[in-house]
């Protein structure tokens, strides 16, 4: 069942006809050319190396794939990745958030 709180962050998202994101509890990828990435309400950094890039989103996992990756900013929740981008992927694993 959903609480007070909750349903009053959803009404309103609604009413003023917000991003989902800028209220809710959710999490938003940008990806400009391919070769920048912006990851917000990122849960924790699970791998990160020249080539890919694994970030924790709470409910799902998202795996970024390519070349010459270089993280230039880490954040509370927020994460940029400039690179080569040749596959974002999603998995869902754990279960849902406390």
């Amino acid at each position: 069942m959903r609480t007070f709180g909750s349903r009053f962050k959803q009404a309103a998202t609604e009413w003023f006809a917000l991003p989902p994101d800028t209220l809710l509890d959710v999490s938003r990828l940008t990806c400009l050319n391919a070769n920048e990435l912006t990851l917000y309400n990122v849960e924790s950094l699970m791998n990160v190396s020249d080539t890919e890039l694994v970030a924790d989103l709470g409910l799902h996992a998202v795996h970024v794939e390519g070349t010459g990756f270089t993280v230039t900013l880490v954040a509370a929740k927020e994460v940029h990745l400039k690179g080569d981008i040749t596959r974002i992927t999603y998995d869902k694993h754990g279960g849902p958030r406390p």
